[in-house]
């Protein structure tokens, strides 16, 4: 037992080691680097365009860091927004730091806006084990949207087919006043062409084929009708 309590703890201690000496190299890579650019501004002939991307790029830098060091150690996998190619222009995406601190990318579904971006972190709506959120299809700010799943392990997100939505407000609404059925399906009605029209029909989402279908070949002139046979399901 003796020999076995001193092997966990030689082990625990080589892993904080290892932990702690990747962390210090990165900060001397931190330094090192700041102390190059500070070489090249001062003996380099550099022109004031390069200046002005190098400088949006270390300003971008240290709100990461500010950002990433505000956060409470429980919270540091959460869910933040970010143009793709770190370039603030659009397409944005979600992100978020892993348990090893590394930034991955949700690339699978991308938007045309930070705000529509963080609209779809704010407004999820949260189905048991998995989350729905809208976005722009084409990420460009126009119609169609889509609606699409961040899977139970936060580390994926899928468009979901089979139905598209007139405008991101229409998404949102239309989800949220949705109902579960005996079975566990979510239903919610829906303008049938993505055009805010009528006629309407009734949606479920199916979890395991994540996928929207119609309920039945029924179509409703209004959204009233629609609901008033959806809360009889």
């Amino acid at each position: 037992m003796r020999f076995l309590t001193v092997g966990l703890a030689s082990t625990f201690l080589f892993f904080s080691f290892s932990v702690l000496s990747r962390t210090h190299q990165i900060d001397r890579d931190i330094l090192n680097t700041l102390h190059e650019i500070e070489d090249i501004i001062r003996y380099d002939r550099v022109s004031v365009s390069q200046k002005r991307r190098a400088l949006q790029s270390l300003q971008d830098a240290r709100n990461a860091l500010s950002d990433f060091d505000r956060r409470p150690p429980g919270d540091r996998d959460r869910f933040f927004c970010e143009a793709r190619d770190n370039d603030r222009r659009r397409p944005f995406l979600i992100a978020y730091f892993d348990r090893n601190y590394e930034k991955r990318q949700l690339r699978e579904v991308t938007f045309g806006s930070m705000a529509t971006c963080e609209r779809a972190l704010q407004s999820t709506l949260n189905l048991g084990r998995n989350r729905i959120a809208c976005a722009d299809r084409d990420a460009d700010n126009r119609r169609p949207y889509i609606a699409f799943k961040i899977n139970e392990r936060a580390d994926k997100v899928t468009h979901i087919i089979g139905h598209e939505f007139h405008s991101l407000d229409s998404c949102y609404s239309l989800l949220e006043q949705h109902r579960i059925s005996r079975n566990g399906s979510l239903l919610f009605c829906s303008d049938r062409d993505a055009d805010n029209r009528s006629p309407y029909v009734l949606i479920n989402y199916d979890f395991f084929e994540n996928e929207f279908r119609r309920v039945n070949d029924e179509t409703y002139r209004s959204m009233n009708a629609c609901r008033e046979t959806l809360h009889r399901l």
